[in-house]
């Protein structure tokens, strides 16, 4: 396994979406840091969202409509992990000059304690105020599924993608996938194209689980969640 420190960088002039980083083959990538600096004299609003290869597949916003003042930065500063051949996007509203750099450790071909990451979209099979509740269309209950291994949540971020509609939700602990649930946040608000980020280190142990639910009330708001953990083996 080789690690190596590496810096990326992109520019967006139009509404035209933008790649960061295009993930290759048996390779993983934690970025530790993305700056995105608007040069222009006006304010602008900026999107960044994660996808599988091909930058549209499982498209899943960790920012929606993030403002940005004239001639001010924006500083993204927790762990997201990009595993094989994943990808990083963002695309920005109208004319607009606006720099991307992105700070991360590139490992080719990781063995043992591994960086990885999943991936969910709460969308309208969900909000039934169940933790029950499904995402990425029904295929998935949990936002940090069982495993074999423990694992260390490194981040969770929480991007409510309604551009009209605020969402409030819970995040439960399940132990040995059995109610009751332990509750990490109970009611936490998201604002419409509001981004909420735990970035305090989890430990999971295996055969324990996260879930995560929304009320009734916000069920055709689709929630973009992405987890990026340490698993050790």
């Amino acid at each position: 396994m080789a690690d190596t420190l590496e810096t990326a960088y992109a520019n967006s002039t139009s509404t035209t979406p933008v790649v960061i980083l295009d993930g290759a083959s048996s390779t993983t990538y934690t970025i530790l840091s993305l700056l995105f600096c608007q040069t222009g004299n006006y304010a602008i609003t900026f999107s960044l969202y994660r996808t599988d290869s091909g930058g549209s597949t499982n498209k899943t916003y960790i920012y929606k409509n993030q403002s940005i003042p004239y001639l001010s930065t924006f500083e993204h500063t927790d762990k997201i992990v990009l595993e094989a051949s994943q990808e990083l996007w963002f695309e920005s509203s109208g004319t607009s000059n606006l720099d991307v750099v992105a700070s991360y450790l590139k490992q080719t071909s990781p063995t043992g304690d591994v960086l990885k990451e999943h991936s969910t979209i709460l969308n309208s099979s969900g909000g039934s105020g169940s933790w029950a509740q499904t995402t990425n269309g029904g295929s998935d209950s949990d936002i940090l599924p069982v495993a074999a291994t423990t694992r260390t949540v490194l981040s969770i971020s929480i991007c409510n993608q309604s551009t009209s509609v605020d969402v409030g939700f819970d995040i439960g602990y399940l132990v040995n996938d059995t109610s009751p649930h332990r509750y990490l946040y109970r009611h936490q608000s998201v604002p419409a194209t509001g981004t909420f980020i735990h970035n305090s280190k989890l430990v999971v142990k295996p055969t324990d689980n996260l879930q995560l639910r929304t009320p009734t009330s916000t069920a055709n708001t689709d929630l973009g969640i992405v987890v990026s953990y340490l698993e050790q083996s």
